[in-house]
């Protein structure tokens, strides 16, 4: 009888083959850090994490207001996403 268990427990198997669920996407972020303010200039660094694209646009007082697919189709400055190293 205990060949008998020994034998079923060899016989029983454990799946190495566990399918990982998918990533679940990950929420884009863009974060601004303030740079020197000039006379008819002004600086500042635009770093986004986990993005496909990121763009700005400045716009003057009393222009009209682009839509965000309109900044990212061309009216904006394109900046390259920074890769996320923490996956």
């Amino acid at each position: 009888m205990v060949t008998a268990a020994a034998a079923a427990l060899l016989w029983t198997a454990c799946s190495d083959n566990e399918e990982t669920p998918p990533e679940q996407p990950r929420t884009p972020s863009v974060e601004l850090a303030a740079g020197t303010p000039g006379t008819t200039t002004l600086t500042f660094t635009a770093t986004s994490t986990d993005a496909q694209k990121c763009a700005y646009t400045v716009i003057e007082a009393g222009k009209t207001m682009l839509t965000a697919q309109e900044i990212l189709q061309g009216g904006g400055v394109r900046t390259q996403p920074k890769r996320n190293t923490n996956r």
